[in-house]
């Protein structure tokens, strides 16, 4: 108890040094520079800061949404773990994913920021094209490869069908939906 009331007598005399050497001027611009980022921090504060707060809090209640939050500990974790299935396939897809992604993501990156640092006749056009997924919407390049990936008419499908192998529904077998996915997150790497 002792250690507290000496840290806080302690923070409360550097702070009473710190504002007792602060000139009226930058006691202004310190007031000035808080009003600029007050739109951003109250931002924060709503629509990142609570809702995390809050759905931490929730998460150890029993919570429908029609009646208030009855508080039950970390039961719902003990069931999440001892009773969901899906959670350890998803512990396993979610690690899987970034053990291949994250590697192939970064090897990928390097490789083509070495191509593009090379000193070759349209050098701007390949930079260009590299640069458009970080300029299309995510929305767009979903759609995209949805139709790129369809196991009808899709493009990919399309192409090993002409030499002579059926290709798989990519996005809706489990086999193939995980490495499709990766596939598709390399699109914007770089």
């Amino acid at each position: 108890m002792t250690f507290w009331i000496l840290v806080t007598r302690v923070t409360k005399t550097v702070y009473n040094a710190i504002v007792a050497q602060k000139s009226l001027k930058s006691r202004r611009q310190t007031w000035l520079g808080l009003a600029f980022i007050s739109p951003w921090l109250l931002g924060f504060i709503v629509f990142t800061l609570y809702p995390f707060l809050s759905s931490i809090y929730l998460s150890f209640t029993r919570y429908d949404v029609v009646s208030p939050p009855q508080w039950i500990g970390a039961a719902n974790y003990t069931t999440l773990v001892q009773d969901d299935p899906l959670f350890w396939k998803s512990i396993s897809v979610t690690l899987t994913y970034a053990v291949v992604a994250i590697p192939l993501g970064v090897a990928t990156g390097v490789a083509l920021a070495m191509l593009l640092n090379s000193n070759i006749k349209g050098i701007a056009v390949y930079r260009t094209i590299f640069y458009l997924p970080s300029v299309v919407p995510a929305a767009a390049s979903s759609v995209v490869f949805m139709w790129i990936l369809n196991p009808q008419i899709g493009l990919v499908n399309g192409i090993l069908k002409s030499v002579g192998v059926v290709g798989p529904a990519w996005l809706n077998d489990a086999k193939w939906s995980l490495w499709s996915l990766i596939f598709m997150g390399l699109w914007g790497v770089g």
